[in-house]
Parts: C-alpha cells; structure tokens; sequence
C-alpha cells in the first residue's frame, strides 16, 4: 500500500458504491480522503468519519487537492477528467487496483455482458456451502472491491465490468470466467471491438497455466474480435458446450432455467480448475439452496398455473433471448425503456412460438414496435406510453389469458427509474395484485 502512494493525501473521484469503499480502504489506513462528486447524494450508514466530501464540478481545481487520484468506474480514461488529471502528472489508480494492491488470496474474476453477477454470486455459495474458508463476492455487485478485499477472505470472486477492466492494471487470477457477449455499453466503448477488448482484458490477469471459462457460443465472439489471437491465448479458452450442460450431474444443482444451468457449469468450471478434492456432484449439490439474485428471471408466483416472472435485470435483446429460452409455453411479453439501439427483431424472429403477445412501452416503446412490425409476424402487438400504463392495462386484460407473464425489458430503465431494481421493484408490486394465493 505505501508503494502506490506517495503522500497521505488522495482525491477519490465518484461517491458511488465504489467510491466509498475505496474512502473507507483509504481512510483505514490513515489517509486524508476527499471524495469528489458532480452531484449532492445521501452518504451510506457506514459513511466513514474523517471524508472531506467536495460536490461540484471537477476540474481543474481539483489538481490543488493532491497529486494522487483513485477512479471510480463510472470516470471513463477516454473523458477530459481523466486525461487533465494524467497530463498533470498526477497519479493515478483505479478502485479495483487499490482493492488488490494488499490482497494474497485466492482470486477469481467474472466478466461478460449477460449472467456475471448470477455466476460470481454462485461461486460464492458454493465455497461457503463446502466450507473453504471464507469467501466472498464483490466488485460490481455487492460489496466493493475494496470492502470486499480489505475483509481478507480466503477467496474473493470479483464481478468485473469492462468500464472496471480497462481502467485496471493486471493481478494475478485462479481462473476467469467470461460469460457472454452482446451489443452494450457503445455510448462508452464506441465499437463493439473496443468493448470486446475490454472486456478481454480479463485473460491478461490469469496466473500461468490458468484458464478462461466461457459458453461455447462466445467462440464467434472470439474468433470475430481476436482473430489475431495468439495460439497461446486460445488454448486456455475453456469452452462450455450444450452437452456439459446437460449432463446428468447438473440436475444436482436444482435449476430449472437453461441460462442458470449453463452459469452453474461456468462456475463450476471455473473453481473446480484449481481448487481440488471435490466431486462433480458435490459441487453442483452446494447450489440446491442457492436463492436467485433479485430481478433476474426471478419467479414470482404463480397466476392460473403458469409463473409471472421479473427479469428487469434484462438491458439488452440477448438477455430477452436467454429469458425467452427458459420459457415452457407461449408468454405475454413485457419489452421497452431506454433501448440501445439494437433490433429486437431476433425475439420474434427466434422465439416467436413462445410468445403470444408482445407489449411495449417507455421511451423506446414505438421503436421496438417498429423492429417487431417488421418480421410479418401475427403475434400481437401494442406500445404504451409508460410501465404504469401498461401494467394498468395488462390487469385489465388477464382475465382471457393463462399463459406466462415475461418482464423482460431488454433496455434500460433510466428513462423511467433510477436503476434496474427500481425498476424491478415497482414490477413486483404490480405482480403482487396478480398472482394467486
């Protein structure tokens, strides 16, 4: 820690969740902190005494602060802040390398732009299910990287974004978990080579000998973005085909959903590759009591023998998809938000037979009715103008309906709400009114 600074005096930027546990590092260690913000925000209960918090803009005054600097996720090395602080001279770390830079345990580290927080939350589970110590998950979920590593667990599994990954220097991972890849994050990354890259990132951090576990169905994704590859990289690119998946073993894991199957092999895979001892079986029996993250092709109930489920974790037309394959029987589906400019053609054009209507709704609602008009399909299709007038409506229609009810956006929620679980949430509630006792 005292090699990475030079003074005792350092300017974390963004009073986020990462921001605050890198204050919290910091200050624990004797450092005078000053947590910088565009925006005034309420501090968490934990909020540690001691933080100079400074709301406003950041510019150049902020260099008159101290000639050390810690960045937030959110704060991208492409933005003017970013690049003023470095052609200062100042230095400059990122919370995830603050985090590792007192960390010796074992590591493991999830990216992907679909089931990454499922996974890394089940490679928790399953170590603490078969007592390996203490273990814990963090980074972008949870606690932060920095609370999560000043705990000193025996194994920390790191969910981290590409925003995290290509701010971050390399440390040395147990194994790597990449879970998937889609069309996201271009407001930042700009293409989607520059996104797949960060996110690739994530092999450099692997210790020798160590390896990468992904579906099988990254492979294109691959041989797309990296066909200069080295055959070296390439070989420690583990593969988890449709036949692992549905390998006996698998059922002793309890999950229903093929996507869930599928991240519980990946998580699997990925501790069962360095810690040893312990049968197939006993890995996948740990997930039995495994309760699912919340928003995430979540169950609610039941409503006339068929479940409402809420996937508003679902921001992208590949999370929909994956929703839509766990799907039994023909579902109303819930689409819109804040789209990202992506066709939401390929959810009728693959799954049509698993749809019976489709609505829409939020920002985005028309455009998505637009891409749905023109796969000439005879699913039904309305917009709305708003989640609330369409849950208002769909209420009032589910008396001739028995199928399925599918929330699975597909956008973001910013158009409407703070968040995904903001937006979660006030499905929920809706639900409540719907599923029978």
């Amino acid at each position: 820690m005292t090699n990475i600074f030079r003074s005792k005096k350092v300017v974390v930027l963004g009073a986020g969740v990462s921001g605050w546990g890198a204050a919290r590092y910091l200050i624990k260690r004797g450092f005078d902190v000053v947590l910088s913000d565009l925006k005034p925000s309420t501090p968490p209960r934990d909020a540690p005494k001691g933080v100079d918090l400074l709301i406003g803009p950041q510019d150049e005054n902020l260099l008159a602060q101290a000639h050390q600097f810690v960045m937030s996720p959110g704060v991208s090395p492409q933005s003017e802040l970013y690049q003023m602080i470095k052609n200062s001279g100042r230095d400059i770390i990122s919370e995830i390398d603050l985090a590792l830079s007192e960390y010796s345990g074992k590591l493991v580290v999830v990216t992907g732009t679909n089931g990454k927080s499922t996974i890394t939350k089940m490679m928790e589970h399953m170590l603490n299910e078969l007592n390996f110590g203490k273990s814990l998950a963090g980074g972008n979920i949870g606690y932060s990287a920095c609370d999560a590593a000043d705990q000193n667990p025996d194994y920390l599994v790191l969910e981290l974004s590409s925003y995290q990954l290509e701010q971050s220097l390399y440390h040395p991972a147990d194994s790597a978990v990449f879970s998937s890849f889609s069309h996201d994050h271009l407001g930042r990354h700009k293409t989607l080579d520059s996104y797949f890259k960060a996110k690739w990132r994530v092999y450099h951090w692997l210790k020798l000998g160590a390896d990468v576990f992904a579906p099988l169905s990254l492979k294109a994704s691959v041989e797309e973005y990296l066909s200069d590859i080295r055959l070296e990289e390439r070989s420690h690119i583990k593969y988890i085909s449709p036949e692992h998946v549905n390998q006996p073993a698998t059922e002793a894991c309890g999950q229903e959903a093929v996507h869930n199957r599928l991240n519980a092999w990946l998580a699997y895979s990925a501790l069962s590759s360095f810690v040893t001892g312990i049968s197939e079986k006993r890995w996948f029996s740990a997930l039995k009591n495994f309760d699912h993250l919340p928003y995430r092709f979540q169950k609610l109930g039941l409503r006339r023998g068929h479940f409402v489920v809420n996937d508003s974790k679902s921001t992208n037309v590949e999370s929909v998809l994956i929703a839509l394959a766990s799907i039994p029987s023909p579902c109303c589906l819930l689409l819109g938000g804040q789209s990202k400019q992506e066709s939401f053609a390929p959810v009728i054009d693959k799954y049509g037979e698993k749809i019976s209507r489709i609505y829409c709704f939020g920002a985005s609602g028309e455009e998505i009715l637009g891409h749905l008009k023109s796969c000439n399909s005879s699913i039904p299709l309305e917009s709305f103008r708003n989640l609330e007038d369409l849950l208002r409506i769909l209420a009032s229609r589910l008396s001739d309906f028995s199928g399925p009810v599918l929330f699975s956006p597909g956008c973001a929620s910013f158009d409407e709400f703070a968040n995904f679980e903001e937006r979660g949430l006030f499905f929920s509630q809706f639900a409540k009114s719907i599923i029978g006792p």
